[in-house]
């Protein structure tokens, strides 16, 4: 799961990624977010994302 979500051709900045909650997920989450701060990614809380009006 950590390979998938790290290597997809969809992955972009402001992209949104979603996880189901899933013992896989589960398992893998805290070296996705890790392996993504590494590229330099951030996880926002997505109410802070700004859409325009």
């Amino acid at each position: 799961m950590t390979e998938i979500m790290l290597n997809s051709s969809y992955l972009s900045n402001g992209a949104s990624l979603l996880m189901h909650d899933r013992k896989w997920t589960r398992e893998a989450i805290e070296d996705i977010v890790k392996d993504f701060h590494k590229k330099g990614y951030k996880i926002l809380d997505p109410k802070l994302i700004e859409k325009p009006e």
